[in-house]
C-alpha cells in the first residue's frame, strides 16, 4: 500500500519534470493560487462555505470511477482498498477543510470530512445504460462526449444560478457561469482518434477555425439557460452577465487551440492548470494564442493538407 502512494508521487514528479517545471516552485505556485481564489470566494460571496464545500466534494468525483475502483480491488486486499480510498479522498479535501477551519466554519468542516469518508466507501461498480439527447450530435466530438460525462456537474452550475435568485445574491449566479464554462474547458481534455481528424479535407488552419466556431456555438448553447435566467431576474446587471458569458467563450476558443497544440496527446493536469493560470491574466493571451495556434497547425500538418 505504501508502495502505491510512492509510485503516485513519482508519477507526479516525473510529469512536472517532463513539462520542465520545478516541482517545489510549482507546488508553491498552486498553493498560492488556491489560497488566493479561496480568499476571494469568501470575501465576495455570502454563501461561500456552502459553495466551497460543494467544490471540495466535487473534486473527489474522479477518484471513485468504476474502472479505477476495479483496478485497486484487483491489486489490493479489501481493507487496503478502503484505506487507500480514504487517504486519497482525505488528501484532496484537506486543503478545503483547512481553509474552512481557518474561517471557523466548523459545521462545514465536519460535513466535508464525513462526506469524503462516505464517498470513499462507495464502489460505484454499477452501470446504467441510458442515452442523454444533446444538441451537439451534428458536430462531435468534444461537446457530445463532455456533455454526457458531465451532465451532473453542469446541473450544479444551473443550481448555483437558481440559488443566487432564491437568496438574492448576484455573485453566486456569476460563479455558476464560471463553473459551467470551467466544466466546458474540461471537455477539451479528451482527444479523439486521429482518424476523426484525418477525414476532414481541410488545411490545419481551416480545421482549427472550424473547431473554434463549433466550440463557441455549443458553448453558447450550454451557457444560455444560465445567462437567460440571470438576465431575467437581474436585468439591471445584464452587462455583467454578458461580460462573463463573453469571457467564457474566449476561454473555450483558447482551449480549442490548446487541445490541438498537444494533439494527439490529451492535455494533462499540469498543462490544464498552467492554461487556466494564463487565462486569469488576459494580457498573457496576446502571446499565448499565437503560440498555441502555430503549434496546433504544426501538430496537425501530418494529418491534414
Amino acid at each position: 500500500m505504501y508502495y502505491y502512494f510512492q509510485i503516485q508521487f513519482k508519477r507526479l514528479y516525473r510529469l512536472l519534470k517532463e513539462e520542465k517545471l520545478n516541482p517545489v516552485y510549482t507546488i508553491i505556485a498552486v498553493a498560492v493560487f488556491f489560497l488566493g481564489l479561496s480568499q476571494a470566494l469568501f470575501e465576495y460571496v455570502s454563501q461561500a462555505p456552502l459553495i466551497y464545500s460543494v467544490l471540495a466534494l466535487s473534486s473527489l468525483s474522479g477518484l471513485g470511477t468504476t474502472d479505477r475502483n476495479e483496478f485497486l480491488k484487483n491489486t489490493f486486499t479489501n481493507p487496503e482498498f478502503r484505506i487507500i480510498r480514504i487517504i486519497e479522498n482525505g488528501i484532496l479535501v484537506l486543503p478545503f477543510a483547512g481553509f474552512l477551519l481557518y474561517n471557523l466554519e466548523y459545521v462545514y468542516v465536519l460535513g466535508v470530512v464525513v462526506a469524503s469518508v462516505v464517498m470513499s466507501m462507495s464502489d460505484r461498480t454499477y452501470s446504467v445504460v441510458w442515452a442523454i439527447p444533446t444538441p451537439f450530435y451534428k458536430k462531435p466530438f468534444e461537446f457530445i462526449v463532455g456533455f454526457r460525462k458531465s451532465i451532473l456537474a453542469l446541473l450544479l452550475g444551473l443550481g448555483l444560478a437558481i440559488l443566487s435568485i432564491v437568496v438574492d445574491n448576484f455573485n453566486i449566479g456569476i460563479f455558476g457561469i464560471l463553473v459551467t464554462y470551467f466544466i466546458c474547458l474540461n471537455f477539451y481534455s479528451y482527444s479523439e482518434p486521429e482518424f476523426f481528424v484525418w477525414i476532414h479535407a481541410e488545411k490545419p488552419a481551416s480545421f482549427i477555425w472550424g473547431k473554434i466556431k463549433t466550440g463557441l456555438v455549443h458553448g453558447f448553447y450550454i451557457g444560455l439557460p444560465l445567462t437567460a435566467l440571470l438576465a431575467f431576474f437581474y436585468f439591471d446587471k445584464v452587462y455583467f452577465i454578458l461580460m462573463f458569458q463573453f469571457l467564457g467563450m474566449i476561454y473555450i476558443a483558447v482551449s480549442t487551440i490548446a487541445k490541438y497544440a498537444y494533439y494527439p496527446s490529451e492535455i494533462n493536469t499540469t498543462q490544464m492548470v498552467m492554461l487556466i493560470i494564463s487565462m486569469l491574466f488576459p494580457p498573457l493571451l496576446i502571446v499565448l494564442i499565437p503560440y498555441l495556434f502555430s503549434k496546433s497547425k504544426h501538430n496537425l500538418s501530418h494529418l491534414l493538407t
